[in-house]
């Protein structure tokens, strides 16, 4: 994860998942952990780069989450982002 600042301030932190996952879920974990950083930073608005396809059309509603892990996964990413 690489937080950047409008003064291009950098913050990088790396996730360690200790539990077996699905690659898809560890793209949430890192976006839930990227967001939950970047409110602790202070941020008030958030651009992100994603390179997961699933994840970001999920979260675009490109793409239908059947999946209740993943709903569960993008609730939280939704309730984080509004909390921005």
């Amino acid at each position: 994860i690489v937080l950047h600042s409008p003064e291009r301030d950098e913050i990088e932190c790396m996730v360690r998942l200790y539990f077996p996952t699905t690659n898809n879920e560890a793209e949430y974990e890192a976006l839930v952990a990227g967001l939950d950083l970047a409110k602790a930073a202070g941020a008030t608005s958030v651009v992100i780069h994603y390179d997961s396809q699933v994840v970001t059309n999920q979260e675009n509603g490109d793409y239908e989450c059947k999946n209740e892990r993943m709903k569960k996964y993008l609730e939280q990413v939704k309730r984080r982002v509004d909390d921005l």
